[in-house]
């Protein structure tokens, strides 16, 4: 689930240091983030898995999956805790909605209930009431072994579409430190 662009949430999608108002995803649901600078707070999309993340080569990634995939370390399709990336990553739950890492917002992937994430991804296009664009679905696997999408969102900002963002659907089950299944 979404939410359209009112104004009342800013985020730096882009990394140019200005906050645009953003389309978002609910308080129910998760963004996958990795806090490169290890500030607890994710200050840019660089910090979100999409097409403003900053690849090892240093290009931009085309998407949200290709950014994670570069971190699939042995190569088997998933992303997990046998890859060396594992341990960084974690999930925000932008709880109040204001666009800003808080520390009861943001869990360590270790601390979730994650198991894998999957890299096979398959083509959404889905436009949701909000005009946020869904572009790639996956599936996140759960250590009691369900799973749940993930997917790849354009969101509406004040400017023009223009951040895709990895969200964890979060609309079933509640599992620990606040994320659904």
């Amino acid at each position: 689930m979404t939410l359209k662009e009112e104004g009342s949430i800013t985020f730096d999608h882009n990394n140019d240091g200005i906050k645009e108002s953003t389309g978002w995803i609910s308080d129910k649901n998760a963004f996958l983030v990795w806090d490169k600078n290890s500030d607890t707070i994710i200050n840019n999309g660089n910090e979100l898995f999409g097409n403003n993340t900053e690849l090892l080569n240093g290009s931009k990634a085309s998407h949200g999956f290709a950014a994670l995939a570069e971190h699939d370390s042995n190569q088997d399709g998933v992303i997990n805790a046998e890859d060396s990336i594992w341990n960084s990553l974690a999930r925000w739950i932008d709880d109040n909605q204001n666009g800003i890492t808080e520390a009861h917002e943001f869990l360590s992937i270790r601390e979730t209930e994650v198991a894998s994430i999957s890299l096979n991804y398959h083509k959404n296009g889905f436009v949701d009431d909000n005009r946020n664009i869904h572009v790639l679905t996956s599936q996140v696997t759960w250590n009691n072994g369900l799973t749940t999408e993930m997917t790849d969102v354009i969101f509406t900002t004040d400017n023009y579409p223009q951040a895709e963002l990895i969200g964890i659907n979060a609309s079933e089950t509640e599992l620990s430190g606040g994320i659904y299944a």
